[in-house]
């Protein structure tokens, strides 16, 4: 790809290069800062497909951005121009399946707020699974083009088990369509890494992190009838007795609809940070659990799992740990319960993010492992933890929790990414992998490498340069430049 020093766009795309507030509002996700040579912001899909074509033919880079929530900088360039999805389309409708008999279906654009995606089609009765974090800051679109995931994956799995069809903009600004076969659903497995080229068409697009196309209209599956849950709190003296409740409650087979971990570092931003959360002071770990249920289901549920939780402390010899259960079950306590789970992360963004002047910043792994390796393979992990700050929470259910990594200098942020390399090695070696649902962006491109052989990472790079052979779309995502 050819990158002209200054780039030259006709008046009637928009494109805003000199304005510094503006370049400066899309110089930033959740943990980086680029600062992009211009920005535009098309208004309809014909604006997005005439611009497209016009860098194409100059060849000018194309970084989509989106909500700009991401965890590697894949929505950030200093190359080009950052194109921003938000002014495309927020509508969507929803009914049965055509295709189908038996499922429904949800049409929409890519720029409704997931949240509000979701709210909305609840009140009208349906459910719409995917559950990232920052669902109240994700665009719809950019869930799927990072193939998101979150707390309730381990139930409903990530983004890519629920698309049905897309539209996309190429990288020669022609617009085609892609749908799944009736017959088959996407894999709702956890892994952000590389293009699945042995599945679908429509798969390339999911979770490419703006590498091949751009989404301009989603269908996603929808569950009708909104599931109601509890969700319980539960506390360990250790982490090792935490591991173990894990290994028994995943062992058992027990239909959770979320599997979260919160390590001693997490509780104590909690303890300081969330308004109203309590726990044991000697409490070391917790597990954050939800279970579906229907109305006359309620009651024996929760009888059922407070006997669960007593039968397993009562086998570990703490009895007394079960009373410190914490339950949740109307709409305001989960609503506070949601607040204090992410809590965790936006405070380590926040803390991190004052030591970039230094040199530091946070390096946060991404990796998974199956199930049966966690308790091992988190031990193995530990032996590494030295004097820097560590945080890890996350979805320990998917054998997925996140390691985060506080870097208060260079020499830290260095030490941080030799971890990481060296834990996602293992992962792989456990038969695991990279990354779960972050993705690779520009910070974790080494990775590919890492889950991935020579023919395979060659088999990727065939694919990409077939459908953008001048490489003009996120370059840097994925793929070391």
């Amino acid at each position: 790809m050819v990158q002209a020093p200054k780039l030259n766009f006709p008046p009637e795309f928009g494109v805003l290069a000199a304005d510094p507030d503006v370049l400066e509002s899309y110089s930033r996700d959740a943990i980086s800062h680029i600062t992009p040579q211009a920005v535009a912001r098309p208004k309809s899909v014909t604006e997005l497909s005439d611009l497209v074509r016009f860098c194409a033919e100059h060849r000018i880079a194309i970084t989509p951005s989106a909500g700009q929530t991401s965890m590697t900088a894949g929505c950030l360039s200093d190359t080009g121009v950052v194109l921003s999805t938000r002014a495309l389309d927020k509508d969507y409708k929803v009914g049965p399946d055509p295709k189908r008999p038996g499922h429904y279906l949800a049409e929409a654009g890519p720029a409704i707020y997931l949240a509000e995606f979701q709210k909305s089609l609840e009140a009208q009765g349906y459910f719409y699974p995917p559950d990232p974090t920052s669902r109240t800051d994700a665009l719809l679109g950019a869930t799927i083009a990072t193939n998101a995931s979150g707390e309730d994956s381990f139930k409903y799995g990530s983004t890519r088990r629920w698309v049905r069809g897309l539209d996309v903009i190429l990288a020669d600004g022609t617009l085609q369509h892609f749908e799944r076969d009736p017959d088959k659903v996407g894999s709702g497995a956890k892994n952000t890494c590389g293009f699945p080229f042995r599945d679908e068409p429509i798969d390339w697009f999911i979770g490419s992190e703006g590498t091949l196309g751009i989404i301009t209209r989603i269908w996603v599956e929808v569950l009708k009838g909104v599931p109601d849950h509890f969700a319980l709190l539960l506390f360990f003296p250790s982490e090792e007795v935490a591991l173990k409740a894990v290994q028994t409650f995943v062992g058992q087979a027990y239909d959770m609809r979320c599997l979260e971990y919160l390590d001693a570092a997490a509780l104590d931003i909690l303890r300081a940070k969330a308004e109203g959360f309590e726990c044991l002071p000697d409490a070391k770990a917790c597990l954050y659990i939800k279970q579906e249920y229907q109305i006359d289901q309620n009651d024996a549920l929760t009888e059922t799992w407070l006997e669960r939780i007593t039968n397993f402390f009562e086998g570990q010899g703490l009895s007394e740990w079960a009373d410190a259960t914490q339950f949740f079950d109307d709409p305001e306590s989960k609503r506070l319960l949601r607040r204090w789970r992410h809590t965790v992360p936006a405070t380590i963004n926040e803390r991190a993010y004052t030591f970039k002047a230094q040199g530091g910043g946070k390096v946060g792994t991404d990796w998974y492992v199956p199930v049966d390796q966690l308790v091992s393979f988190f031990q193995t992990v530990r032996k590494d933890q030295s004097n820097m700050e560590w945080v890890v929470f996350g979805h320990i259910g998917n054998g997925h929790p996140h390691f985060n990594f506080i870097a208060k200098n260079a020499d830290e942020y260095r030490h941080a990414r030799e971890l990481l390399l060296k834990h996602c090695q293992l992962a792989v070696t456990h038969g695991g992998g990279v990354s779960g649902e972050h993705g690779l962006g520009k910070l974790k491109t080494h990775l590919l490498a890492v889950q991935y052989s020579d023919s395979e990472i060659a088999a990727m790079k065939a694919l990409k340069n077939q459908l953008d052979p001048h490489g003009i779309l996120s370059p840097g995502n994925i793929f070391p430049n």
